[in-house]
């Protein structure tokens, strides 16, 4: 979500989370974002998005080195 929380930037509670992806056109249900927060990935105003699978991946890396 381009409007949540920098992954980067922001600290984020790991312990105990789920990761949910949703794609380009019609993102997640309403259920799964009144459940948690949304996350984003930075990236250069000139990109529009990411594949959702390329997402994910980073996301899962990012956020499970965090418990390594």
């Amino acid at each position: 979500d381009m409007g949540g929380v920098n992954v980067f930037k922001n600290p984020i509670e790991t312990s105990n989370f789920a990761l949910v992806i949703g794609n380009e056109g019609q993102g997640v249900s309403d259920t799964f974002k009144q459940k948690g927060n949304s996350i984003s990935l930075p990236m250069k105003s000139q990109m529009e998005s990411l594949n959702a699978g390329i997402s994910a991946s980073v996301l899962m890396y990012v956020l499970m080195g965090k418990n390594i």
